[in-house]
């Protein structure tokens, strides 16, 4: 063998070996870093993953790190020790066993998918293809929801005597299961003493919440929480999803530009009931002659499984099922909420999406129970404002200050 044919043969091996270590310290750091975000939060590694660094400011991201150091240097040091292994053996492999190695791998991976029926069965492999896949739409997302210092500078002062808003999204409610759409059994007795106004029914954009939220709250060119802080109200979210959970990254980037943001117990029984104490907080905290606010809640309602959303003995014995209980505790959740606001507030409800427990399927798409969603308002004579809505995403065009 002459020596530039030598060359070009350590070169091909030291690629092929490169190229091996680079794919096994990916699938490593996938792994490991899998395993910590949902042994911490349950949050799974998906495509959306980079939406939670778009939407944090860097003091979120700093307190984020101050909290969890111990578990994320513990996730760092498994890591940086597993890569080291890996890029230690891929480089010890006789470079006539190389390529056998990286085939090996390549059938591997391609084996593991197709057994499954889906690319989701192998983790690393996914998140590329989940991540490019969507990428323009979450980066789309992300420009929409983000507060910039352009933003900042072209805030103009709230029209004196603005109203307040409230907007309430709720999770996996099914109009077909509230007194106010003809269901037999009284699920929503506090909100119909309070006089609350029911329109029609809506049929959901999406039966899945990132999706249906990302679309009932953002144009394409900015998100409701940015328009109104660009009005010159004070921006501010409650909310009962968890901050870090699956698809965190979607809700998080559409209220991105809210000034304070609130996070109850997270999805556990009583996770709705914690937000009146911060609806309360931040009217309280509201001074006469001050800016407009504009509170956005989403709540963690009737999603599934509604027996985990129930405080322990919560309506037992009413003769309702869990599902139903679920819409009584929305009913006393959204009560207590409006009691809380002050005269001059529009208030809004609308589902993210419904849910079929009629079918005894969860989220089956063919159930109808599954797109029809409620959609409240308060106070009445506000009804005429939404007139002709017929989706949730119409909605932001109707609110948009």
């Amino acid at each position: 063998m002459t020596p530039s044919a030598d060359r070009a043969v350590r070169k091909l091996s030291f690629a092929i070996r490169a190229a091996a270590a680079a794919i096994l310290v990916w699938c490593a750091a996938v792994e490991v870093f899998g395993i910590f975000m949902r042994s911490l939060f349950g949050f799974g590694l998906d495509g959306d993953w980079f939406l939670v660094l778009a939407a944090s400011g860097p003091g979120e991201v700093s307190a984020f790190i101050g909290m969890y150091w111990p578990q994320i240097a513990l996730a760092v040091a498994a890591f940086a020790v597993l890569a080291a292994a890996l890029v230690f053996l891929a480089f010890r492999i006789s470079r006539r066993r190389a390529p056998v190695a990286l085939a090996a791998f390549a059938v591997y991976v391609a084996a593991s998918a197709c057994l499954a029926g889906s690319l989701k069965a192998w983790k690393p492999l996914y998140m590329v293809y989940d991540t490019v896949r969507f990428a323009g739409r979450y980066r789309a997302l992300a420009r929409a929801g983000l507060w910039t210092p352009e933003r900042e500078a072209a805030v103009r002062p709230a029209p004196p005597g603005a109203s307040n808003l409230v907007f309430v999204v709720g999770e996996s409610l099914a109009a077909s299961r509230v007194r106010f759409y003809g269901y037999a059994k009284d699920t929503m007795p506090r909100m119909a003493a309070l006089g609350c106004a029911a329109m029609p029914p809506l049929r959901a954009d999406h039966p899945f919440t990132a999706r249906a939220l990302a679309d009932m709250m953002c144009d394409g060119a900015a998100t409701l929480p940015v328009k109104y802080r660009l009005a010159g109200y004070r921006t501010v979210l409650a909310s009962a999803q968890d901050r870090w959970e699956r698809y965190a990254g979607v809700a998080q980037t559409v209220f991105a530009a809210c000034e304070e943001k609130i996070y109850t117990s997270g999805e556990g029984p009583g996770a709705d009931a914690a937000l009146v104490p911060a609806v309360r907080r931040v009217f309280a905290g509201r001074k006469a002659g001050g800016r407009p606010v504009a509170l956005f809640v989403h709540m963690i309602g009737s999603h599934f499984p509604p027996s985990a959303r129930l405080p322990a003995g919560f309506a037992a014995g009413s003769g309702f099922d869990d599902y139903d209980r679920t819409v009584l505790q929305t009913d006393s959740v959204l009560a207590d909420i409006v009691s809380a606001m002050p005269p001059d507030t529009l208030f809004v409800f609308v589902s993210d999406h419904g849910e079929s427990p009629g079918s005894g399927r969860w989220r089956d798409a063919s159930s109808e129970e599954l797109w029809q969603v409620p959609f409240l308002v308060l106070p009445r004579e506000r009804m005429r404002d939404f007139a002709g809505v017929t989706r949730p995403s119409q909605i932001r065009t109707r609110l948009a200050p």
